[in-house]
């Protein structure tokens, strides 16, 4: 069988040239010449709604993995159902023909395990060492026709991807806005972000370039009338809550709204979080009898960073181990996404937008940034709208208020500080300061400085900067390189629209600031098994270039992680210097050691963090670190990246005087909050014993008056009876849902 791997969360660096032909793929007619009664590979006419192929992919995913785990349990024909479905699903999914054929090799249908694998080979499955391996296919091996199979493997692929075939319209602008709607995208697998093609271009232009009656409209109306000020064109605001806080425009004319058509509206796409669409400037330069490519208006070495990371956990190829050893099929079930017919041209292009909106009166209640970065693909997605200058604001609602519980606030409850986005402190409207400094500051750019950073994909982290480094209380480079300018949260009260203003005009085309880029080198993560218990590991919640963030669930006290910014860069190729601060923590428990062999790189050592105030005296508390890294260019810090560490609320630990674990009650502190979706909950109470040498020999869990012991391995003791020593059984641990939907650790011995 071919296991089906989900991509690892991480991060694939794509210079603008790579991003686009990525996108644009030429696809082939589906599945062809297949019996619809033996395999059930009927294909419908047309394709699905573009709109509808994320969801279809999670679905394909999920099932796939079903189908593979009941192929090894030796349910051999419910998993050949599993993988018909998977057929029928998306013909195109040679992961799913494959398996199909397994299972009927399995249940010795020969004759149709032998027409998947020619439908796999169709669709450009060339392993020949899959095929002689794969001990699913063994009853077929002797068979003349397994011969034939694998000397099709020696045949070319097909040229061009199987897929999905759509045809793709520019979105034009119509009085004065853009409606974009599912004819104007398209699903972009590697980016796992729906590009929306559009006709940007200098957008705008013909209209008025500020409406304000604030001292700041008239600063760059009058730079803008003297050609000193790039104004507003080209920039898109998406608003997406439907008009409930939406932006003035009067006040800045030349913004193009964004609007959704009724097939994103039908599917709440234009409501919420906006965590699906990355919105380009594609131009179209018809060239007969030549194969699609894209042109990007920017030099490749434009991009900011030359090796800003690679995947954690994947292969050079980019492709996740597969641990069980087999190699997964050629292509994907979705590479093929799109036909096109002519050349086009694609640039990044500006968007502001926001949402004031929130999920209520449930148990996964958030804000639409919690909501955004705990999901999956959450921190993909955010990568990419940083990447490509998208900027959103959205409030905390009841995520950052000050207390301990449901009635007052549950304090700084996100698990990471990121600079993805700004989040207003407050509800809805809270986001309306942050909207107009950043719009007025769009405007406030000199035109060539404006175009740089729109080329390069600097624009979010520049922007980022300026509001931090502008901020009311932020008076120096000190003041910035402190907690104090990079809270979770921001006070719409503190923006200050002036300085912003001023500090964009007066920036350099050849001095804009760098762009810090981490690379995580080394760490050690806990053992679920053992150190905390759970299903499956999870402590990794995010790594990315401009973030890293982990739920410090083991019970080891210190943890260590070394970090490198040496792939950071400046466009202007400047010489880039570094600044290690810890914004959020205890000094005493944090430690950032240099790196002998890279100077740029920290050995991070954290302890372990009890609930504290975010920063002395302040009625709100965390139960997070926060580190922060700046590269200087001589001019300008970046905007900061950030490493954050977060300590489960729910839990109380205590360590003995030398720092070794010597309980952890999660029963008692049960009722302090944490967010469901990243942590699960436990009801017992761990104690924890150690030997003459002072290694840990074992714990007691503690349930109510029952008492089970554990050795150091995290086996259960069962037996104990006359005088026998006790047996050492493995225990398994799994995830529960309550009724609400929340999750619950439960074991079981797996014998």
């Amino acid at each position: 069988m071919v296991q089906f791997v989900q991509p690892t969360p991480g991060y694939r660096r794509l210079s603008m040239k790579v991003f686009v032909s990525l996108t644009i793929v030429v696809c082939v007619s589906l599945l062809a010449g297949l019996s619809p009664s033996n395999c059930a590979t009927a294909i419908a006419a047309e394709p699905p709604n573009v709109l509808d192929v994320p969801q279809l992919l999670q679905q394909q995913m999920v099932e796939n993995v079903k189908g593979v785990e009941l192929l090894r349990s030796g349910e051999y024909a419910r998993a050949k159902l599993v993988f018909r479905q998977c057929v029928l699903r998306i013909p195109h999914d040679m992961s799913a023909v494959y398996n199909l054929a397994c299972a009927h090799a399995l249940l010795g249908q020969k004759e149709d395990a032998f027409e998947m694998l020619r439908a796999a080979i169709k669709l450009g499955f060339r392993s020949k060492q899959q095929l002689n391996f794969d001990n699913d296919l063994n009853s077929l091996r002797e068979l003349p026709e397994f011969a034939e199979i694998l000397k099709a493997c020696d045949e070319p692929a097909p040229a061009k991807s199987p897929g999905w075939n759509y045809s793709i319209k520019i979105a034009q602008i119509e009085n004065n806005a853009f409606t974009i709607d599912n004819t104007n995208m398209v699903w972009n697998l590697q980016s796992r972000v729906m590009q929306v093609f559009m006709d940007v271009g200098d957008c705008g232009k013909e209209r008025l370039v500020s409406g304000a009656a604030d001292g700041w409209g008239d600063s760059i109306l009058s730079w803008y009338s003297a050609g000193k000020a790039a104004g507003n064109v080209g920039d898109l605001y998406d608003n997406h809550d439907r008009g409930h806080s939406a932006l003035s425009l009067s006040k800045f004319p030349q913004l193009t709204p964004i609007r959704f058509g009724p097939e994103v509206q039908k599917r709440q796409f234009d409501h919420g979080p906006q965590r699906l669409f990355l919105f380009v400037d594609a131009k179209p330069e018809a060239k007969p009898d030549a194969k699609p490519e894209v042109k990007p208006d920017d030099k490749p070495e434009a991009q900011p960073g030359a090796n800003p990371g690679a995947n954690p956990g994947a292969k050079p190829d980019g492709k996740p181990d597969d641990k069980n050893g087999r190699q997964a099929a050629d292509k994907s079930a979705s590479e093929g996404v799109v036909q096109v017919d002519s050349t086009l041209r694609v640039s990044r292009t500006i968007v502001l937008g926001n949402s004031s909106t929130a999920l209520t009166g449930s148990a996964f209640w958030r804000s639409m940034p919690r909501l955004i970065l705990n999901s999956q693909g959450g921190a993909e997605l955010l990568t990419q709208h940083y990447m490509n200058n998208h900027i959103y604001v959205y409030p905390e609602h009841r995520d950052h208020d000050p207390g301990h519980d449901e009635s007052a606030g549950w304090g700084d409850v996100y698990t990471a500080n990121t600079p993805f986005y700004f989040i207003s402190q407050g509800s809805s409207g809270s986001d309306q300061p942050f909207l107009e400094a950043l719009a007025a500051t769009l405007a406030a750019f000199q035109p060539d400085t404006k175009l740089r950073l729109k080329q390069t994909g600097l624009m979010a982290s520049t922007l980022q900067m300026i509001l931090r480094r502008c901020n009311q209380p932020i008076k120096s480079d000190e003041d910035y390189l402190s907690g104090l300018a990079h809270p979770t949260v921001f006070d719409g009260t503190q923006v200050d629209p002036t300085r912003m203003v001023q500090m964009a005009q007066d920036m350099k085309a050849t001095e804009v600031p760098p762009v810090t880029i981490l690379k995580l080198q080394h760490e050690k993560l806990g053992d679920p098994q053992r150190d905390y218990f759970d299903s499956m590991p999870s402590e990794v919640a995010l790594t990315t270039p401009f973030a890293i963030a982990r739920i410090c669930n083991s019970t080891q006290y210190w943890r260590e992680m070394v970090v490198t910014p040496a792939g950071s860069a400046d466009v202007n190729k400047r010489p880039l210097s570094y600044k290690w601060v810890l914004l959020r923590g205890d000094p005493d428990r944090v430690s950032m050691e240099p790196v002998a062999s890279d100077p740029a790189a920290r050995r991070l050592k954290i302890g372990y963090h009890p609930r504290r105030p975010v920063q002395s005296g302040s009625a709100l508390e965390s139960n997070r670190v926060d580190i922060g890294v700046f590269a200087f260019n001589g001019v300008y810090y970046s905007a900061p990246a950030f490493i954050s560490f977060y300590f489960p609320d729910n839990e109380v630990r205590v360590y003995d005087d030398q720092q070794r674990i010597a309980s952890v009650d999660y029963a008692s502190a049960g009722k302090n909050y944490v967010d469901p979706s990243v942590v699960a909950e436990r009801n017992w109470r761990d104690e924890y014993h150690y030997d003459q040498q002072g290694s840990l020999s074992g714990w007691t869990r503690i349930r109510g008056d029952q008492k089970e012991e554990f050795n150091a391995d995290g086996q259960l003791l069962v037996g104990n009876q006359d005088g026998k020593p006790p047996q050492a059984v493995k225990v398994v641990y799994q995830r529960s849902n309550y009724p609400d939907g929340r999750p619950y650790i439960s074991q079981k011995t797996s014998e």
